[in-house]
């Protein structure tokens, strides 16, 4: 049992670990994009003809290794950056991708970061196609929780939408995840107004009788979802109010299993799971804001919106050592924005410049080369 030294002294070693940007949030999350490279081709993720961004289509889980070109991130590269960012103050690593699951190292990379000093818990976001088959690994590994991409549970706009017929493999992933009672499963799904709005409620009952949070995350103008209309949380909420003739009841959850992200909770009576909401545009949460995103290409990316941000590479491949690599972070983290500008991007119609309506210069990325 640990004296009270101990742990006076620990928690004075975490404080002190504790990273804040120049408005005072505190930077605790950080999303790692392991690849660019995709095995769908979602509408609103891929432009058409993106062979040359996501050149993995249509491949098996262990196809994709190393990544051409040299300008992607090495597996020894991502470890050194996980771990100048813990001493930094990051304590929860989400991978991404891309679709992190064709990286064969995916398992080692995740077994790795769980065993830095300070990681209190990594995630990991997949489309499912190929979580089935690695689930036994990967749970092994450490991996504490995963969110699974799934817009539509019908197998012709799921193929229509994604160019593949995956959607039995999804949900067999998802009634597979039902072995693993300790590892925390999400559903996240973008509602595209005359795509799958019709599902709203369909979606939301894969949640009645697993264990599971299902969240419907508003559709944001990056790239191609910018040519499609997404639908708010209250128009979200108030169909499947009035599908289940019950309200919602909000269970807004504190750090812990669920996380310390922007999700907001509802509690549905006679439910296993959740329902949970994303809404960067309706609500947005840029105030409480906790993370930082690391692209597939190295670059330190502070909000989703901004092309801001330091590329680590150089740094990298000069044999910057931790500690440097940890003061470079911190100062970035410095330069964090306040918020982004999507909605006001979108009500002046501005979505095609390269500049937000603050002056300053817009993501010009799509959402498989930024990480999500």
């Amino acid at each position: 049992m640990p004296s009270l030294t101990d742990i006076f002294e620990g928690q004075a070693s975490r404080k002190e670990l504790m990273m804040r940007d120049r408005h005072g949030r505190l930077i605790n999350y950080m999303r790692i994009s392991v690849t660019d490279k995709c095995n769908l081709r979602c509408r609103y993720c891929m432009p058409e003809g993106a062979s040359d961004i996501s050149s993995a289509a249509h491949c098996s889980f262990d196809s994709v290794n190393d990544i051409s070109g040299g300008q992607m991130l090495t597996f020894d590269e991502i470890l050194r950056i996980a771990q100048a960012s813990v001493k930094a103050g990051i304590s929860r690593i989400r991978l991404t991708g891309g679709e992190p699951l064709i990286r064969r190292d995916i398992v080692s990379l995740i077994e790795n970061i769980k065993e830095i000093d300070g990681i209190e818990r990594i995630a990991l976001t997949t489309n499912g196609i190929f979580l089935k088959e690695q689930l036994k690994e990967l749970t092994r590994a450490g991996l504490d929780s995963v969110s699974i991409s799934l817009d539509t549970i019908e197998r012709d706009k799921y193929k229509a939408m994604t160019g593949i017929d995956g959607l039995p493999s999804v949900l067999s992933a998802i009634d597979e995840t039902k072995k693993y009672e300790d590892l925390e499963v999400k559903i996240n799904s973008v509602i595209i107004r005359g795509f799958n709005d019709s599902e709203i409620c369909d979606l939301a009952l894969l949640a009645e009788v697993r264990d599971i949070s299902v969240r419907f995350i508003e559709l944001m103008p990056i790239g191609p979802g910018k040519e499609y209309e997404g639908m708010s949380r209250e128009d979200v909420k108030q169909r499947l109010e009035s599908f289940l003739c019950k309200k919602l009841m909000w269970s807004r959850e504190s750090c812990g299993a669920s996380g310390c992200g922007p999700a907001e909770y509802y509690r549905v009576c006679g439910f296993a799971g959740k329902i949970g909401f994303i809404s960067p545009m309706s609500h947005n949460f840029c105030k409480d804001c906790n993370r930082i995103r690391l692209t597939a290409d190295g670059r330190l990316r502070l909000c989703l919106q901004y092309e801001d941000g330091i590329d680590l590479k150089p740094a990298l491949r000069r044999g910057a050592g931790r500690d440097e690599l940890t003061e470079i972070i911190k100062r970035e983290v410095l330069k964090k924005p306040e918020g982004h500008t999507f909605a006001e991007e979108a009500a002046c119609q501005n979505s095609a410049s390269d500049r937000s309506p603050d002056g300053r210069s817009g993501s010009k990325k799509i959402m498989s080369q930024i990480g999500g």
